[in-house]
């Protein structure tokens, strides 16, 4: 019995890896590019030495609408998870900034930042292509298609290095001077290793993920796994490293970055501790998990420590289930943007001004910023050690402010979904009361029982003072908002969120986000004084 048991299943498992195999051998057929097995319209596709080519995808980080330009701006994002308790230490959920350094070029468009991060993991033709910088190019061979497996974290850079050198040097003839990639090149844009907040932003879909993004995988619950991701087991990855692309991507239409080959990223690996990263670097991080990995852990928050060098063998770690992807992005402080740093100054003093609400701040003893003040003092002392402890002090002040100035923006961020959430719930409650009174109306006219009749009226009492307790609450929310903060502040968070409009939850409360904000502004106009039945209907969606 025992052995029939183990034929069938030898059998299943034979048919599903021809199956596989199959499935593999008809997407390769049905493309007519190796380098871009599953092409998408705005793929951004840059040009590589042996007519090899890579694809890249954006990742739109949102920025404040009116910040386009501010380059101090940047987002949180909370990364980790805390499914494993056992790994709190290295994926622990945790708030990192995190910000695109290219902008578009349409005006319309430029409240977004962007990077861009390879479509697929650098395959083994792509990186023969770049060893040689075009002076050995190898016929084309199935195997190329594979993640280059077997790097360490030299390797990896160094090919990012080469591959830079080759496009500024083939940059003119190879790209299209009006088009978006010259562009971005002249911004000072280079490839480099995803850093560990870019790698785990896109792995999760960034904003395109909407109410997903924070799941341990970008990958819907109750959809299959396998038609997404290799991993271990029968029914996907069988124990053996895919070609790129064959699977279904994540919603930025980036493939394989969960499972299959485990990708390498820049900075040194750290724990985490209490929501922040701790203070030791050691050696490199491998993101993402690989085909040996099971699906039960596998995820974006995966994160694992490797040596650079591998001691027993004195050479740099190779490990066969690693591979890696390339990003692009530009330095910050671009030559073909020479104002740039002198918008940064300013924006970085900006960072420590008080945001005192709608208020006018309150003058210092003395008139002006109380940090201005202590500036002021620290130059005019004629005693080097008290210049020494002001100048300390004023650097503490003005850090601590711009801490809190950023908590105060991520606070108003949330007063205006609660506020726009109470406004759907006032909004429900006119509509409820509306049906049943129609209800009513009608039941009168068929002269129903006088049982229906009671039941009908009761509703209408019980969602009118629903009704009544919402808008109090509702208006509390508005007085709070107005009181605590200023109009500019409100509407930059209210342009932030309406950039995240690919998240349900946000696209469900949008109109009521702006209404709040407008009720802000009417409730400073008027001194508090609140047409009530005006508000509701503002806030009426029929």
């Amino acid at each position: 019995m025992y052995r029939n048991l183990f034929a069938r299943a030898a059998l299943a498992a034979g048919m599903m890896q021809a199956t596989m195999l199959l499935a593999a051998g008809t997407a390769a057929a049905q493309t007519q590019d190796r380098f871009n097995p599953a092409p998408d319209p705005d793929d951004l596709v840059f040009p590589m030495p042996c007519d090899a080519r890579m694809a890249f995808r954006k990742v739109v980080v949102p920025v404040k609408s009116g910040e386009a330009s501010n380059w101090m701006a940047d987002t949180a994002v909370t990364l980790g998870d805390d499914r494993d308790a056992a790994m709190r230490y290295a994926e622990a959920p945790r708030d990192l900034p995190l910000v695109g350094g290219f902008r578009e070029s349409d005006p319309a468009k430029q409240s977004a930042s962007f990077y861009l991060i390879a479509k697929y993991e650098t395959t083994a033709a792509q990186r023969a292509a770049i060893q040689s910088l075009g002076k050995d190019c190898q016929p084309p061979q199935g195997e190329r298609e594979m993640p280059a497996v077997g790097v360490g974290w030299f390797d990896a850079v160094e090919m990012a290095e080469r591959y830079t050198q080759w496009l500024y040097e083939n940059a003119d003839a190879k790209l299209d001077k009006a088009g978006e990639l010259h562009r971005l090149v002249t911004l000072n844009g280079f490839f480099r290793l995803p850093t560990e907040e870019e790698w785990e932003y896109a792995a999760r879909g960034g904003a395109a993920a909407g109410k997903n993004f924070r799941n341990p995988s970008f990958v819907e619950p109750g959809q299959p796994m396998e038609e997404y991701v290799w991993f271990a087991g029968p029914k996907s990855a069988n124990g053996k490293l895919w070609p790129v692309g064959l699977k279904k991507p994540n919603p930025l239409r980036i493939h394989d970055i969960l499972g299959n080959a485990a990708e390498i990223v820049l900075e040194p690996y750290r724990m985490t501790k209490a929501g922040r990263l701790h203070g030791q670097a050691g050696g490199f991080v491998v993101k993402g998990g690989s085909y040996l990995i099971a699906e039960s852990v596998l995820g974006a928050a995966w994160r694992r420590e490797y040596p650079p060098v591998d001691l027993a063998r004195k050479a740099p770690s190779r490990v066969e289930t690693n591979g890696f992807r390339i990003a692009f992005a530009p330095t910050v402080e671009t030559k073909a943007e020479p104002q740039r740093i002198a918008r940064i100054r300013v924006e970085y003093d900006a960072l420590s001004r008080l945001d005192t609400g709608s208020a006018a701040p309150a003058p210092a003893a003395g008139g002006g910023d109380p940090i201005q003040q202590l500036e002021a003092l620290a130059k005019g002392s004629l005693d080097p050690d008290t210049q020494r402890r002001l100048s300390e002090l004023v650097r503490s002040l003005a850090d601590n402010t711009a801490v809190r100035n950023e908590q105060r923006e991520r606070a108003a961020n949330a007063l205006i979904r609660i506020g726009a959430l109470y406004g759907r719930d006032v909004d429900r409650d006119r509509i409820e009361v509306r049906n049943y009174g129609k209800l009513l109306v009608d039941q009168a006219k068929i002269k129903a029982p006088a049982k229906d009749i009671a039941e009908s009226k009761q509703a209408i009492n019980d969602w009118s003072r629903r009704l009544d307790e919402d808008f109090v609450t509702y208006r509390e929310f508005v007085k709070q908002a107005a009181n605590d903060y200023q109009a500019e502040t409100l509407r930059g968070q209210l342009d932030l969120l309406k950039l995240q409009t690919d998240n349900p939850a946000i696209k469900r409360i949008e109109r009521f986000m702006g209404v709040f904000v407008g009720h802000t502004d009417q409730h400073r106009r008027t001194g508090g004084r609140v047409d009530a039945e005006q508000w509701k209907t503002d806030l009426s969606s029929q």
